[in-house]
């Protein structure tokens, strides 16, 4: 694909009468006034757009603004529109860029990332008949705003931008003006800006991605987890307690729950008092989250569960829709006070001196010591019988608790192989964990559409009691939800058997035994 935009580095003291006489061996240009221009990054804050191979950036120049999505391979704009970057994409103006985030960002708070005030010199080259046929920017960036962001010095950029339809003059600059000043092509801005500021693209990730090795004591393997779990909690702390985006929460539940899970599921490795002792902190920052979390999921389920109505009883949910954003904000602010409590700051704060404190071998079990693939695999092996023989035992007459409980065993199978999956060939272990997933999908979905179904009858007689004068056909379409739910249930039960038969195929049971089994020295129960 042909590049229409190239950057370089402009060496720092350029002297302008040389660049001028380069210039000059072009052709003929026009300069323009010197403009301020407040450039400013943004992104989610688990980089969706970075990893998607793009930045979108909004430039204020005066009272103009306009943003950009633009490729970071090559700079090419995909989409353009002269608005502020809004918090949620759902704001941004109808169109191509709009439709385009939409799917990428989905729920997420767009996030300024990072600001720099720019001095932009254009210049047009022109042609015999005054007409543009190149251009060329000089950037001089002067300092970042914002209080968290400091301020710095950043190179000169020279930025050469093609005209459609005069390749010509584009090719030769790009050739002569490199050479002539003995530039070097410039990177991402956005890498040099958070350089400087000591961050880095991609520095976050909800991913559980910890490297092990198989002989590593089993005390720091999990340690080494269990710190970046922690991390993840920190991280998404402040998000979560100012409610930016729903997946703040989101994610920091996960990490508790992992954390509490690994905790329960790997036993006599941690010191039994100092376990003991998280778990039960662990279960109460769980249990302070959950009424939000729920009530944010209900929120994002409902243009679904509108589309699932008919078309004539569609905005009758509305009623709904504002008794859960009442409830939510309600619970946020809950949240927000015990999440900054003493409680949650001693927690966290004690459980990082823990982790990161040297190993007293005194105190510690002998399992400490030993190598965590063998710990691993032992928990892991037992685990994957436990679920093939509770899989293998529903049947159709079987009540929802036993389907219930194979998914809780799924979660803690599914837990254990993302918790040491570097231990295993990558290629192996991940195939096993997306055959899991899919089946856990399946279990989850059944469990979670009577849930909804429950609580939407709750939510209808809490709403019933808090503003008896509703119309009746709010509850109507709420009635011809919750049966909708349950047909959808009575599906996924009927789905079931196949979907445990092909996570349960002989072949992945052999990749299983492979992966996981004791050798017959050892014991098979941790």
């Amino acid at each position: 694909m042909t590049q229409d935009t190239y950057i370089f580095h402009l060496p720092n003291g350029t002297r302008s009468d040389k660049l001028l006489n380069v210039l000059a061996c072009l052709g003929r240009f026009r300069e323009e006034p010197t403009v301020n221009v407040l450039r400013t990054w943004y992104d989610t804050f688990d980089w969706r757009i970075h990893v998607a191979g793009g930045v979108l950036v909004e430039e204020r120049e005066g009272s103009r603004i306009r943003t950009s999505w633009r490729r970071i391979a090559d700079h090419r704009q995909l989409g353009q529109v002269m608005d502020a970057v809004p918090r949620f994409v759902d704001n941004l103006s109808p169109g191509p860029l709009h439709d385009s985030l939409a799917g990428l960002i989905k729920m997420r708070a767009l996030l300024p990332v990072a600001r720099l005030r720019l001095r932009i010199h254009r210049l047009a080259l022109l042609n015999k008949s005054d007409k543009t046929v190149l251009r060329l920017v000089i950037e001089e960036g002067q300092d970042t705003c914002g209080d968290d962001l400091g301020g710095f010095p950043l190179s000169l950029r020279l930025r050469i931008e093609a005209v459609k339809g005069y390749r010509k003059p584009f090719e030769r600059a790009r050739k002569l003006l490199p050479a002539q000043l003995s530039l070097k092509m410039a990177g991402p801005q956005l890498n040099e800006m958070l350089a400087c500021i000591g961050r880095k693209p991609r520095d976050y990730s909800s991913k559980l991605e910890v490297e092990l090795q198989v002989e590593m004591p089993a005390g720091e393997a999990l340690r080494r987890i269990l710190r970046h779990l922690l991390d993840t909690m920190e991280r998404n702390l402040e998000g979560a307690r100012q409610n930016l985006d729903s997946e703040f929460l989101h994610d920091f539940r996960v990490a508790v729950r992992r954390t509490r899970s690994l905790l329960s599921q790997i036993k006599g490795v941690l010191p039994s008092a100092v376990a003991n002792h998280v778990r039960t902190e662990f279960k109460w920052l769980g249990q302070i989250t959950s009424a939000t979390r729920d009530l944010d999921v209900y929120l994002l389920k409902l243009p679904s569960y509108r589309k699932d109505l008919p078309a004539s009883m569609q905005n009758d949910l509305q009623p709904l829709q504002d008794y859960l954003t009442r409830q939510q904000r309600q619970e946020q602010l809950k949240l927000a006070r015990q999440l900054a409590s003493a409680r949650c700051r001693r927690l966290l704060d004690e459980w990082r001196t823990f982790l990161e404190s040297p190993v007293d071998e005194s105190s510690w079990p002998e399992n400490a010591s030993r190598p965590i693939l063998e710990i691993a695999n032992r928990k892991s092996w037992k685990t994957y019988r436990l679920v093939l023989e509770e899989g293998l035992a529903v049947s159709e007459n079987s009540p929802a608790v036993a389907l219930h409980e194979l998914r809780i065993r799924c979660k803690k199978l599914r837990y254990l192989m993302e918790f040491f999956q570097s231990l295993h060939p990558p290629d192996v272990i991940s195939k096993q964990i997306k055959a899991l997933k899919g089946l856990q999908d399946s279990l989850g979905d059944f469990h979670d559409l009577e849930v909804q179904a429950d609580a939407l009858r709750d939510f209808g007689h809490a709403m019933q009691a808090e503003q008896a004068d509703l119309p009746g056909e709010v509850f109507m379409a709420m009635g011809v939800l919750i049966d909708s739910l349950y047909k959808c249930q009575v599906i996924e039960r009927q789905n079931f058997s196949g979907r445990f038969a092909r996570f349960a195929r002989p072949g992945n049971r052999k990749t299983c035994h492979e992966l996981f089994k004791p050798s017959s020295s050892e014991k098979e129960t941790p």
